[in-house]
């Protein structure tokens, strides 16, 4: 695999691959620097907005299958809300978290469909609700799969079910440390960019068994560091 990325960059790839930000990528989809790229939906609602005829060139496709023929991308954003112990509002946040569960059909329209719910059978309240009435929506996942089918922030003249391959993205998306939980030591991993380094390392030309063994070093040094902290499992 480390062999296959570097001569995929030298085939094929631009050097800013290697100083990848949360709007990097973007910048470079929409300055026609690159033709595929791993993120969410806001590439291209940006692409909207500044530069359309790029926009109506950009598709989606679901996660790549690998050598054995699975289909997994790692999730993008999960929001987490924690109200903590010691907090003197307590009863303020937990009814915070059940107005924002319960009014995500504006969050999800608001954000441009950048936000999906977490809970597809909340109903969606009565009333004007600030966006076009769907026919039939009776829960967030009608609204869901009708407006991936059919993007109400399609541009004029743009196909408007650019989005459908979406609706069932839960089903190919993964958590760090798949197939098992993630955990504190996936997380630095992850956060550390350890195996993005491990590519790029053998891209700019280092041996690839090279940059595989330091990438392994890296990641053992990081569990048996959490596994002395108690916080995962496994021999210290």
């Amino acid at each position: 695999a480390v062999s296959y990325m570097a001569r995929l960059f030298k085939e094929s790839m631009v050097p800013e691959v290697f100083a990848w930000t949360a709007v990097s990528n973007n910048q470079a989809l929409i300055a026609g620097r690159a033709s595929y790229i791993l993120n969410s939906i806001s590439a291209y609602r940006s692409a909207q907005q500044q530069v359309p005829e790029i926009a109506k060139d950009i598709f989606f496709t679901p996660a790549l299958k690998g050598p054995r023929g699975t289909r997994f991308n790692s999730e993008h954003v999960i929001y987490c809300y924690v109200v903590p112990k010691y907090s003197k509002n307590v009863d303020s946040a937990k009814k915070f978290l059940l107005d924002l569960v319960g009014n995500y059909d504006q969050a999800m329209y608001k954000s441009e469909l950048y936000n999906s719910p977490a809970f597809f059978d909340t109903p969606i309240p009565s009333g004007d609700r600030g966006y076009p009435a769907v026919k039939g929506a009776k829960k967030l996942i009608d609204l869901h799969n009708a407006w991936f089918s059919d993007d109400p922030f399609a541009l004029p003249g743009e196909a408007k079910g650019k989005l459908a391959v979406l609706k069932d993205a839960e089903k190919w998306s993964a958590n760090l440390g798949y197939p098992g939980p993630a955990n504190p030591a996936e997380g630095e991993v992850f956060s550390t960019f350890v195996l993005p380094n491990m590519m790029a390392n053998a891209a700019r030309g280092m041996a690839p068994e090279i940059a595989v063994e330091q990438a392994e070093l890296l990641t053992k040094t990081i569990f048996a560091k959490w596994r002395q902290k108690g916080l995962i499992g496994g021999k210290v």
